[in-house]
């Protein structure tokens, strides 16, 4: 698997053998939704410490095995934050244009 867990992506990964997955060199690819809770629950905390990953193989027979594993947080500046600084900015502009 080499994927991307959204909740915002149309399909679990769960199930990602139902939903026509792209799969390049035997390699399931795309963004999913994760199986279990969203990401949501992890809104508000630090990212940083120790990670573990829990991963199931429900299929009888073979053996599955990862080799390696990775994370990358992406964090977004919260839009309120964000919209108050351009309010603000224009809010400066409008008053040093009606000074002069």
């Amino acid at each position: 698997f080499n994927v991307t867990l959204s909740d915002t992506a149309a399909y679990s990964i769960h199930n990602y053998q139902a939903n026509s997955p792209t799969i390049t060199a035997g390699v399931v690819q795309g963004t999913w939704q994760p199986d279990g809770a969203g990401l949501s629950v992890f809104n508000g905390l630090d990212a940083s410490g120790t990670w573990s990953l829990y991963l199931a193989d429900l299929n009888p027979g073979g053996v599955t095995t990862v080799s390696s594993w990775g994370l990358l947080v992406t964090t977004v500046p919260e839009p309120s934050t964000l919209a108050l600084s351009v309010m603000g900015g224009l809010g400066t502009l409008l008053l040093f244009r009606r000074r002069k």
